[in-house]
């Protein structure tokens, strides 16, 4: 795991240097879907408990080249738990334009050759989203990784951009990737 990490991170400081989206993803939308079980610590109040949430990453590069990502996780069921035990529907959602931060979990979006890398900065860690395209760029395969710094005792976020949370243990099911035409996110 720490050469994981050390490899996400050195990717992540020459990511400026790669290139911009290849024209073959020019008026396409690119969708990744998981789901990750963890456990994981409410800091203020100092509980475990298990979780189990689905995520999606979807990016969309317009005609002109622009890229756009979305990434949002839904709980099981549909539900989101507020911290202090009540039931609130709904998912967490951010979205990003080109290399602008937006909401939670900011996202370093770059491209090389077929490859899409998406890297995410924790506290005390990082993810690692990659995707692989086919020779055509009419299919993908994705990866998933969440690692810890080497040193690190905890790896540390925050749901809703405000409540933290220190991740204990986390698995990543495989990754479903794929490729369709128009903007996803409906514009």
């Amino acid at each position: 795991m720490k050469y994981v990490l050390a490899w996400i991170f050195m990717f992540g400081l020459m990511s400026p240097l790669f290139a911009a989206a290849p024209k073959e993803l020019y008026g396409k939308s690119v969708t990744v879907t998981w789901s990750e079980a963890r456990d994981e610590k409410v800091i203020e109040i100092g509980r475990i408990r298990h979780r189990t949430r689905g995520g999606e990453f979807i990016l969309y590069v317009s005609s002109a080249g622009r890229v756009f990502n979305r990434l949002s996780y839904a709980y099981a069921q549909g539900l989101l738990f507020d911290y202090n035990g009540k039931n609130a529907q709904g998912k967490d959602t951010s979205d990003q334009i080109g290399g602008q931060s937006g909401g939670f979990e900011n996202r370093q979006v770059s491209f090389q050759d077929r490859s899409l890398s998406v890297l995410t900065a924790l506290g005390g860690g990082a993810r690692s989203l990659t995707v692989t395209f086919d020779q055509t760029f009419a299919g993908c395969s994705a990866t998933i990784v969440t690692g810890k710094e080497s040193g690190s005792g905890t790896v540390k976020t925050k749901v809703h951009g405000e409540v933290g949370i220190e991740i204990v243990s986390i698995s990543t099911s495989s990754a479903y990737c794929t490729i369709s035409a128009g903007n996803r996110f409906g514009g």
